[in-house]
């Protein structure tokens, strides 16, 4: 139907023809005539020509056809239907002197009874066909407005068959069904209210006045309306403002469960797969009224949840832009995702997806038992109980003037929040009650004490509240620890290093020593990815051993910057030799030209001088790994393992 209504965009004459006999045309060859073989009183015959009621008929039948006109330009061939469409009557008989000439060809014979001939609008398909688009016929619309009132499930089965037929050219018919497809359940008593006669009145008054849908020309742009409902998704495909086609289905239950964002993400895959034979290869305008949907498509696709990312890659083929349209013009599918037309979709692996992969706990590397606590605080908290119940009520309700500053925060973000298992997300981070702020302050500084810009990095990735940046500066602010061990930051001069080619292809070492202990310090150029390694003391072999595990993991690098003392040793350096790797040494005057490992040192002498042990050194050590470093977006783990490390913060499991 869709490369039909395609074909006939801009034509203004038309003419149907219609096979006499129609599959008797057909003759059968010797071999198919036998296998049709039957039996009567008078004896056995067979069939010399196509019979009817077989069901391979309807697809032999239309394969000869196809292969008698399939050639001309301007002919459509459906079954038993042949139409002739044109842009003028002078190319109308062009294209009509060329049928009769193959019909002749071929022993095609036409039914002259049946003929439409040259007119400007033709019934065809049960639909009537002219220059500005299609509709049904208006003598089926009134056949069905004249029906009695079904009397039970199985004539109110029928009513509605006839009248889904017709959806694609009512927007709204779904939900004037909603109280009549209630009748339908199994354990419903059949009980005919005023509901239900209103909903068959309304029904029959749209028929009567149904929507002309405009022929699809490939040549204009084409608008696709995408929208989703609790219950359906639905979608509008325009042209010069006017509806092309319509399209809604039900969700099924474990789409029912997906987040607001999801559904309307679903509904754009929806669109394009329905529409995919008329904006396959064109450059299409999506228009939303759900605006997050903006950032989603211009993410990366990693930095998207483990469903997003499949949603999104079911439509990489196709050429779209996503624009938002605020909701009071989205009219034809916001109705439509209202009125969806209920279809079975759990057998649908293209539109279905595993129900246990929408859980926090699954997306977010946190505990169920922290997810409840999460959940739980939020029941308690005012004002994220506010934002959910506004929500719930797409903001309907609420009201500026007497709101309270917190609620007004969350309504300038409204167009990002969903709910999730009982939590409050914004666009994929998850909504803090104020009662676990602190809490996740704390983690965030953790035993390295991170400073403001890391713990915003951490932070930020998975959570979120108003006032986040704020406290997070406050909080870092106030640690007496950092503040006891903060030091003024001097200018050092400049000093270029190349680029290592791969982790730990250059590292830099150094000895640190604290309360009478001395720590080896290893940081990897490339990474920036630090070692903090007990010493007993500082003797070249033992130097060597607590290196020799670091390399064991990593490998040999290709080149070691240094001070001088104690590592210019002959031991030492024979040791570098051995192992093919170049010893560089910083400046015996100035050691802060060895840069990245005294930036290391610094570090490190932080670390251990807010930590009382070892272990707390290593927890301090796995939070600074798991820190995008400063300037970049990425850790130490991800630029080393491509990878987070699991800290005590919770993370986004993708990032794992």
């Amino acid at each position: 139907m869709e490369e039909l209504r395609t074909n006939l965009a801009g034509k203004k004459v038309f003419s149907v023809l219609d096979m006499k006999d129609g599959f008797h045309q057909i003759p059968l060859d010797d071999e198919s005539s036998y296998l049709c073989t039957f039996a009567t009183p008078f004896g056995r015959y067979k069939y010399n020509r196509l019979p009817f009621g077989l069901s391979s008929s309807p697809e032999i039948f239309q394969r000869e056809l196809e292969r008698i006109f399939g050639d001309l330009e301007g002919v459509q061939v459906y079954f038993d239907d042949l139409i002739i469409a044109a842009e003028d009557e002078v190319t109308h008989d062009k294209i009509f002197s060329k049928v009769m000439d193959k019909a002749s060809q071929y022993n095609v014979k036409f039914n002259y009874s049946k003929i439409q001939y040259k007119v400007g609008k033709v019934m065809y398909l049960g639909l009537i066909f002219n220059e500005q688009g299609v509709r049904p016929d208006s003598k089926q619309l009134e056949a069905i407005a004249k029906m009695p009132n079904p009397v039970n499930k199985k004539e109110l089965q029928r009513f509605l068959g006839l009248v889904n037929y017709f959806h694609s050219f009512i927007p709204k018919l779904s939900e004037l069904t909603n109280s009549l497809r209630l009748l339908l359940r199994t354990n419903q008593d059949w009980q005919w209210t005023n509901r239900q006669q209103t909903a068959v009145d309304q029904i029959k008054l749209k028929l009567i006045n149904i929507t002309t849908l405009k022929h699809f020309n490939p040549k204009e742009n084409i608008v696709i309306q995408t929208d989703a409902s609790n219950h359906g998704i639905g979608c509008a495909l325009l042209q010069n403002k006017r509806p092309v086609a319509f399209a809604s289905r039900s969700l099924n239950n474990s789409e029912k469960n997906y987040s607001v964002l999801e559904k309307e993400l679903l509904a754009i895959v929806f669109a394009l797969n329905r529409f995919h034979q008329l904006v396959y290869g064109h450059n299409v305008l999506i228009e939303t009224d759900h605006k997050p949907l903006i950032s989603i498509f211009s993410k990366c696709i990693h930095k998207s949840t483990n469903r997003i990312q499949r949603l999104k890659l079911k439509v990489l083929k196709y050429q779209f832009t996503v624009k938002y349209l605020p909701g009071a013009q989205m009219v034809l599918a916001d109705h439509l995702s209202r009125s969806f037309i209920t279809e079975n979709v759990n057998d649908d692996p293209d539109m279905s997806d595993i129900v246990h992969s929408l859980t926090l706990s699954e997306f977010l590397s946190i505990p169920d038992k922290n997810l409840m606590k999460i959940a739980e605080e939020t029941k308690r908290d005012l004002t994220l109980t506010q934002v959910i119940e506004n929500i719930n009520q797409n903001w309907s309700k609420f009201n500026k003037k007497i709101s309270s500053n917190s609620l007004l925060r969350f309504y300038k973000i409204r167009e990002e929040l969903y709910v999730n298992d009982d939590i409050l997300m914004c666009d994929q981070k998850i909504v803090v009650p104020i009662s676990l702020q602190n809490y996740l302050l704390s983690l965030a500084h953790g035993k390295a004490h991170l400073g403001i810009v890391k713990c915003k990095q951490r932070l930020r990735k998975t959570y979120y509240w108003p006032s986040i940046s704020q406290d997070i500066e406050h909080f870092v602010k106030k640690c007496r620890l950092c503040e006891h061990y903060q030091k003024s930051c001097n200018n050092e001069p400049l000093l270029q290093h190349e680029i290592p080619k791969y982790p730990f292809h250059k590292i830099g070492i150094d000895i640190a020593e604290y309360a009478k202990r001395n720590y080896l310090i290893v940081v990897d150029y490339l990474s920036k990815w630090l070692e903090i390694l007990p010493l007993n003391n500082k003797t070249i072999t033992e130097i060597v051993s607590r290196l020799f595990p670091v390399f064991a993991t990593h490998g040999m690098p290709k080149q070691i910057i240094c001070d001088n003392v104690p590592f210019n040793s002959s031991q030492f350096r024979t040791f570098c030799n051995t192992h093919n790797i170049q010893l560089q040494f910083s400046s015996p005057y100035y050691a802060k030209s060895n840069g990245l490992a005294e930036r290391g040192v610094g570090i490190a002498k932080l670390i251990i001088k807010k930590c009382n042990n070892v272990n707390e050194i290593n927890e301090a050590l796995l939070d600074y790994r798991a820190t995008p470093v400063a300037g970049l977006d990425y850790s130490p783990s991800q630029i080393l393992m491509s990878r987070l490390l699991n800290t005590n913060l919770p993370i986004k499991q993708e990032l794992l």
